[in-house]
């Protein structure tokens, strides 16, 4: 006969009072992405964490696709099993980790990237052609690091745009097309939501 080692104690003051907060703090992020459709990074992790489906997997790439995963993804959307991958630098390998991350699980997977970790991995596309279960990727295309303008290294604008900025105007349906890969790139919040569902 095994007894938990936790007992269940009845939700304190401070716990109820955190519960309502963090409703208040949803619903006020719900009534802020009800606004014009425009699709932006914390819309797209706000719309995964909504639309995704049960029994799939969901990779989050480093740097702004983890931190807005984090900050307004819904609580209330499906529960999932989820992986990272720090790397060396943050940004290596992270299309060929979600890759290896499907075939573990044995089950469909979203991959949340940055532009920079799709470009620094794109050879890694190949692989999403070799296994049997579908990867979704969902590249949050900012043009740059976009994480970097948060750090007090943005002030340093001599340096700041070439080597942290990093920007670039590159898209992704030409990497995709050379690996036989669909694409889409959303209009719009509504638009994104039936590509991804499709």
């Amino acid at each position: 006969n095994i007894k938990p080692l936790l007992k269940k104690r009845p939700a304190s003051a401070i716990s109820k009072k955190l519960a309502f907060l963090n409703s208040e703090i949803d619903r006020r992020i719900d009534a802020f992405f009800k606004g014009d459709g425009r699709i932006c990074e914390i819309v797209a992790a706000r719309k995964v964490s909504q639309l995704i489906p049960k029994d799939t997997g969901l990779f989050v790439s480093n740097s702004m696709p983890i931190r807005d995963m984090d900050f307004y993804g819904d609580f209330k959307g499906s529960s999932v099993v989820i992986g990272g991958n720090r790397g060396a630098s943050g940004i290596d390998g992270i299309i060929a980790s979600a890759a290896g991350f499907a075939q573990g699980l044995n089950k469909p997977v979203t991959l949340m990237i940055g532009d920079l970790a799709m470009l620094h991995d794109l050879n890694s596309l190949a692989l999403l052609k070799e296994i049997s279960l579908p990867v979704i990727i969902v590249v949050l295309n900012n043009g740059g690091g976009g994480i970097f303008s948060f750090l007090p290294i943005a002030e340093h604008k001599d340096v700041f745009e070439k080597y942290f900025g990093t920007p670039h105007s590159a898209t992704f349906a030409n990497a995709a097309a050379m690996f036989e890969l669909n694409y889409v790139q959303p209009r719009d919040t509504d638009h994104f939501a039936k590509a991804y569902t499709e």
